[in-house]
């Protein structure tokens, strides 16, 4: 898929996970995402610091837990390409092992900052568009 026509298919829903990034209060970077089921089921989630476990929840990571199991097949838009380990302020597993294993086809991202991200969701069978 072109980039323009990744922008005309996906712009609206980058521009809500925008929107959404901006709840992100006091967990930098801000990051928006929404996950768009099989049967058309949107599902939010923005990054946020839990102070109560001192854990960060990511923004995908909670777009993914709300679809209750619903994402095989979806597709998944984020403001910026999802954690492949995991740091000491997270929990059980990192955003991409999540996607694989719920069957996420697709990942749409807002930006880029490290390649081997988008490099592992694609080794994993995971198709990788930007929308610029």
């Amino acid at each position: 898929m072109k980039s323009k026509e990744v922008f005309e298919r996906y712009g609206p829903y980058m521009q809500r996970c925008i929107e959404l990034a901006r709840k992100s209060e006091g967990a930098r970077p801000f990051i928006g995402s929404l996950v768009i089921s099989e049967s058309g089921k949107i599902t939010e989630g923005y990054r946020k610091h839990d102070v109560g476990i001192n854990y960060l929840i990511h923004a995908e990571r909670e777009a993914l837990d709300k679809t209750n199991g619903d994402a095989r097949n979806g597709t998944l838009v984020t403001t910026l390409e999802p954690c492949v380990q995991l740091s000491g302020n997270q929990l059980f597993r990192s955003c991409s092992d999540i996607i694989i294993k719920l069957g996420i086809k697709r990942v749409v991202l807002g930006f880029v900052k490290e390649q081997y991200r988008v490099r592992f969701l694609q080794k994993n069978g995971v198709e990788v568009l930007v929308c610029e």
